[in-house]
């Protein structure tokens, strides 16, 4: 029997590779508390689009898409310009923009007193917001998946590789 000899990882790779398996956690984490939530509130049987009033319209750049709802707020991506935009929900006011270094991907979320926003372009990254001062506090070298869906390490079964 061969013994096997363990693959040399660069300290960069492995960074990588933590990062990603951070993000991973902090995915599956909010998960968890998510589902263990007795805050789902009564289910609702569904509407006609036909049947929902506008309250209110705002313009947030060019094109305006992934939505993530916190607590105390509406957070949506856009482009022209690259950015994230902080809306009051009891007010319907736009409170803040965060202009971010590439296009908000699919795959925001928030979770320890963050904004996470992968975006799109070569290379991806993943960018962090925080959620008191509304201001981008990092860019990190890993963000979306590819075609199969997740992010993670090397060797890890149905997870591309970063």
């Amino acid at each position: 029997m061969r013994s096997q000899v363990p693959e040399k990882i660069s300290p960069a790779a492995l960074a990588r590779r933590m990062l990603a398996g951070c993000f991973l956690l902090i995915q599956l984490v909010l998960l968890t508390q998510f589902a263990a939530s007795a805050e789902f509130g009564p289910v609702v049987a569904p509407r006609p689009m036909a049947e929902l009033a506008s309250k209110a319209t705002l313009r947030l750049g060019k094109t305006a898409d992934w939505v993530v709802i916190t607590p105390d707020a509406v957070w949506v991506g856009s482009t022209g310009p690259y950015a994230v935009h902080r809306i009051d929900p009891k007010s319907n006011k736009l409170v803040a923009t965060v202009a971010l270094p590439g296009e908000p991907c699919a795959g925001m979320t928030a979770g320890f007193n963050a904004l996470w926003v992968p975006l799109c372009g070569t290379p991806t990254t993943l960018a962090r917001v925080d959620l008191q001062s509304n201001a981008l506090t990092g860019v990190f070298k890993a963000g979306p998946a590819g075609a199969t869906g997740a992010t993670g390490a090397r060797g890890a079964t149905g997870v591309n590789e970063i």
